[in-house]
């Protein structure tokens, strides 16, 4: 039963929360009825990076949104504006209208909104660090379409990889044709169970009823076919692609970051009668969403993950460390140190090895951890921000807890195979009649048989000496 808890912090800093549920009298195993989790919250602002070709309605209300937005640091570049809109504009001066050229610059935002962009103006280097702040820094990226470019112009550049959808069968409304009537999107089970991205009101029915309120949309590129690793968020009530309905808002993880693709630039629709409202509450959320590994913050040069967030008593824990800055690779083998925590115990450290498929790549093992929660974190190398870390639970085994009800089929069928006979509880009275009766068995055994009070054996005995006598004598050993 999923049970919502909303909490507002205050106060910065590393918060940990325990969920826990009063145990019924006829629960066996009373051990797991308690949830620990670790949250922290810090106060940077969210950096990001707003790229377009030219000032389209999606660009200009998003600019004027987050720059009022007080946890977003907003920089922006429009390709088509002239030379003098860097110097007059605030959120261009840092960049002077020209996207990052080096990887360092790059990295340095948490989330990237890509428009309408036209690849021509940008470098091969620049589309490779994109796609490296992506799947190596874990940044995110939300990709929104437009009419001249996104995506149909990035067919065979890095920038297709990142897509969530499949560029074979894109097209994009007719021009010539005016479209007349909007469509309402509908939000998948992913969209509402999966992301806080569309959470609108903090009840659930009420968000739902919210969404489904908002104003419609008319302009959509058509993506028949979306990649295997794609979530999709939002979709259209109607029109039909390969084998499902047409994407609007979906979702994509590369490497160690997520890519939003909207296959619509209308949302600045939602602004209409009630403003940055709701318009407001789902970019932030959504940068938010993209940016949640930074805005923990945990090293953005490194993760430490775990093969599993739940094990069972018993299991081995695999722990992996990856570098997304070949520079601050360890080169010794065993040079990276995790200290793993259980709750109310003791510390210990797993050291961990590079991968040799891998080389930005470390693993380790915990063997057979007790039941309860634990917090690992990397101790060595040392980081400058707070250091990457996961959390898991290790519980006692629940097969036999599972089905505790009799089966009687499966207890006669083992009695049929063995020779054996099954007998329930209210027939147990009649087993001792039931045995049948068994063969007499002698108490006692014969006198032992004394073998060297027997004739016989003296005389093997001589014949065996005499004959080693007769070999010795022929072979000269006497």
């Amino acid at each position: 039963m999923p049970v919502e808890i909303t909490w507002v912090p205050e106060d910065a800093g590393d918060y940990e929360f325990v969920l826990e549920v009063t145990p019924r009298s006829t629960e066996v195993d009373r051990t797991n009825n308690a949830e620990t989790r670790q949250v922290s919250v810090r106060e940077g602002r969210i950096r990001v990076l707003l790229i377009d070709s030219a000032p389209r309605w999606e660009f200009r209300e998003l600019k004027v949104l987050l720059e009022r937005e007080r946890t977003v640091e907003l920089h922006t570049v429009l390709q088509d504006a002239d030379l003098q809109y860097a110097d007059q504009d605030a959120t261009a001066q840092p960049l002077r209208g020209r996207f990052p050229v080096s990887r360092d610059q790059l990295f340095a935002y948490d989330t990237v909104i890509f428009g309408d962009v036209n690849p021509q103006y940008l470098s091969p280097s620049i589309l490779e660090n994109l796609s490296d702040f992506v799947g190596e820094a874990g940044g995110g990226l939300i990709m929104i379409a437009g009419q001249r470019f996104n995506p149909v112009s990035y067919d065979g550049t890095p920038l297709e990889t990142l897509l969530p959808i499949d560029l074979e069968g894109v097209s994009l409304p007719a021009v010539s044709e005016p479209i007349t009537t909007p469509f309402q999107p509908q939000l998948t089970l992913e969209g509402q169970k999966s992301t806080p991205i569309f959470r609108f009101d903090e009840d659930e029915k009420k968000s739902r009823d919210i969404w489904n309120e908002l104003p419609g949309f008319y302009w959509l590129v058509q993506t028949p076919a979306i990649k295997p690793g794609a979530v999709v968020f939002a979709e259209h009530p109607t029109r039909m692609g390969t084998d499902r309905r047409l994407p609007v808002i979906l979702m994509q993880r590369f490497g160690a970051g997520k890519v939003i693709f909207h296959a619509t630039d209308e949302t600045w629709a939602w602004r209409r009668r009630v403003g940055d409202l709701f318009y407001g509450r789902y970019w932030v959320q959504a940068i938010r969403y993209l940016s949640r590994s930074r805005l923990l913050g945990q090293s953005k040069s490194a993760e430490l993950k775990s093969d599993r967030l739940v094990y069972n008593r018993g299991d081995k824990v695999t722990l992996r460390v990856r570098f997304y800055n070949e520079q601050e690779i360890p080169t010794g083998d065993d040079s990276v140190e995790v200290v793993v925590e259980r709750r109310g115990a003791d510390t210990q450290t797993v050291r961990l090895s590079k991968v040799p498929q891998a080389p930005t790549a470390f693993e380790g093992q915990l063997r057979r951890p007790a039941e309860g929660t634990y917090h690992a974190w990397v101790a060595r190398p040392d980081f400058s921000d707070s250091p990457p870390s996961v959390d898991f639970r290790v519980e006692a085994p629940d097969r036999e807890l599972r089905i505790r009800g009799l089966d009687q089929a499966e207890l006669v069928g083992a009695a049929r195979k063995t020779g054996g006979r099954y007998y329930s509880l209210a027939a147990a009275g009649s087993l001792p009649d039931d045995v049948p009766r068994g063969r007499p068995v002698p108490v006692q055994s014969e006198e032992p048989i004394r073998l060297w009070a027997r004739w016989e054996v003296l005389l093997l005995f001589a014949l065996l000496l005499t004959t080693e006598w007769l070999l010795r004598k022929r072979l000269r050993l006497v």
